[in-house]
C-alpha cells in the first residue's frame, strides 16, 4: 500500500516506516476510514487529506479527522485517523426545503456537486413532494430519497462518485483466497417479528407488518413506530426496510484472508469449509490490517433473507 498525505500548506508526505495500518469499509456507515501509525525523523505538519493506493489504483480518498505526534528518542511516532470524502456530505447539513417532483440528479446538484462529487446514480425521480427536514445531512438528503425509491442506499467511492449499492450479478468463491480462519455466527438478539405503525389518518398504531421468517424462528418482538411525518409514498418502503434491517446480522460469515482484497461491498460469495456450506452470502464489511510485516483482510458477509413480510390493518 502507498499512502499519500497532504498538509494544509500543500506539501505531500509518503510515510515509509509504517508500523500499523487499518482500513475499514462497511455498508452500515457512509464513511470508510483509515487509521495509520508510522515513524518519522522530523515532525510532520498539520495533515488535511489522505489517499491510499493499491498499486496505481486509489482505494481510499479522505480527510484527516485526528492526528497525534509523539516525540521519542528515535524521532517522532505519528498517528493519523481519516474518514473518506463522504464525510463532507455527512458533516454538512442540508438546507431544509420541500421539493416538488424532484430527481436524484437535482438533489446531487443542490447538495453534492459543489463539494466536488460526480454523479453515477441511476436517474431516479418521483411525482410527489419530497421534504428535507431540519437537521438532515447532505448525505441523508440524497440517500433517503434514493433509498425510498430503489430500496438501496448510496455510497461514495474512492473516485468521489455517488454510486448505488447493488448486489453483484455473479457469485464468487472465497476458496480462491488464502484463508486464515472462518467463523459462522447466528445472532438471535436483533430480529423483530412485528412493527406496528401509526399513519396520519390513524388514531392509534393500527397498521402492522410482520416477518414470517422471524416468527418461524420462534422469535417474538414488537416495535411501535410513528410515521405521521413520513410521506405516504415513502411509508411502506420505510417500514419494510426497518423490519428487514433487524435481520441483517442474523446469519453472518466472518472470514480472515491473507493480503488485501480489492472487491466492492455487496459482492456475492459462496464458501465451503469445515464449518459448513455457505451459498450466496453478501460482502458487507472489509477490514484490512497491516502490522509492519503481515497483511490480512477480515471479511464480514451476511445472508440475504426473505423476511416473508405481511402487512395488515386492524
Amino acid at each position: 500500500m502507498k499512502i499519500v498525505m497532504t498538509d494544509i500548506d500543500g506539501s505531500t508526505l509518503c510515510p515509509k516506516n509504517i508500523t500499523h495500518l487499518t482500513m475499514t469499509d462497511t455498508a452500515d456507515a457512509a464513511c470508510s476510514s483509515v487509521a495509520l501509525k508510522f515513524k518519522d525523523k522530523e515532525r510532520i505538519g498539520e495533515i488535511n487529506s489522505v489517499k491510499v493506493y493499491d498499486g496505481d489504483k486509489a482505494v481510499f480518498c479522505g480527510f484527516c479527522d485526528c492526528q497525534r505526534v509523539t516525540a521519542d528518542g528515535d524521532g517522532f511516532e505519528c498517528y493519523i485517523y481519516a474518514r473518506s470524502s463522504a464525510c463532507l456530505l455527512v458533516d454538512s447539513q442540508a438546507k431544509p426545503f420541500t421539493f416538488n417532483c424532484p430527481s436524484a440528479r437535482q438533489l446531487w446538484c443542490e447538495y453534492a456537486k459543489a463539494l466536488g462529487f460526480s454523479y453515477s446514480l441511476p436517474e431516479y425521480y418521483c411525482k410527489e413532494k419530497y421534504e428535507i427536514s431540519s437537521g438532515t445531512s447532505c448525505f441523508g438528503a440524497i440517500n433517503n430519497f434514493v433509498t425510498a425509491l430503489s430500496g438501496s442506499e448510496i455510497y461514495i467511492n474512492a473516485q468521489n462518485e455517488l454510486c448505488l449499492r447493488q448486489e453483484s450479478q455473479d457469485i464468487k468463491s472465497l476458496s480462491k483466497y488464502d484463508i486464515i480462519s472462518a467463523s459462522s455466527v447466528i445472532n438471535r438478539s436483533e430480529p423483530i417479528s412485528k412493527i406496528s405503525f401509526r399513519r396520519e389518518q390513524d388514531n392509534g398504531y393500527n397498521a402492522h407488518m410482520e416477518s414470517g421468517f422471524v416468527i418461524d424462528k420462534g422469535i417474538s418482538r414488537e416495535r411501535f413506530v410513528n410515521l405521521n411525518s413520513v410521506a405516504s409514498w415513502q411509508r411502506d418502503n420505510t417500514v419494510y426496510r426497518r423490519l428487514k434491517g433487524y435481520t441483517q446480522s442474523y446469519m453472518l460469515l466472518e472470514v480472515t484472508v491473507a493480503g488485501h482484497i480489492d472487491e466492492e461491498l455487496y459482492q456475492r460469495y459462496s464458501f465451503h469449509g469445515d464449518i459448513g456450506d455457505f451459498d450466496d452470502y453478501i460482502l458487507t464489511e472489509k477490514k484490512y490490517t497491516f502490522d509492519g510485516s503481515r497483511e490480512r483482510t477480515r471479511l464480514t458477509l451476511r445472508k440475504s433473507i426473505d423476511i416473508g413480510d405481511v402487512m395488515y390493518v386492524d
